[in-house]
């Protein structure tokens, strides 16, 4: 005779089984559960309960159809492994038209031409082209040492500095 504890407990330990990936371990208690729900079905006489306890049978056969159609995709990823290249897009194995090529995987990169002349060689100079440069003086324009703006004594008031 089963009892609502017992039942309890097999769900209990069925979703914490499927949860965890030990899918066969939930249908196994999810199985002892559903049993001991219709050995309860059978027992009660009030409508009610009755009622009540459809209900959860109902949902516990729900649950394990999701446990078994979990189950059901995992052993086809074993059993076919050209299933994972498919959901990708791929249709074939990547060997069938390139043995030993990958499309997933780039190929090295081509050497490139270096740009630069060989040591022995310089580029011709046309004086032409060059500008001279502008010559900088260190000394300002004004002919004197002037100081940086806000440098000095900091001005009282709000004025202007110098008034």
């Amino acid at each position: 005779m089963s009892s609502a504890q017992d039942i309890s407990e097999n769900v209990k330990h069925a979703r914490d089984q499927a949860l965890v990936g030990n899918y066969d371990d939930a249908r196994v208690y999810y199985s002892g559960a559903i049993q001991g729900v219709q050995q309860l079905l059978k027992q009660t006489q009030e409508p009610d309960k009755k009622e009540k306890w459809k209900e959860a049978l109902g949902m516990l056969n729900e649950e394990q159809d999701l446990v078994k159609s979990l189950t059901a995709t995992l052993s086809s990823f074993k059993e076919d492994p050209s299933i994972a290249g498919r959901q990708r897009g791929r249709a074939e194995e990547p060997s069938a038209h390139h043995p030993g090529h990958d499309p997933d995987v780039w190929p090295p990169p081509t050497p490139v031409e270096s740009s630069r002349p060989s040591k022995g060689v310089r580029p011709a100079r046309c004086s032409e082209e060059r500008v001279p440069s502008p010559k900088i003086s260190s000394r300002p324009a004004g002919g004197g040492a002037r100081k940086p703006v806000g440098a000095g004594a900091p001005s009282r008031g709000g004025g202007v500095a110098g008034k």
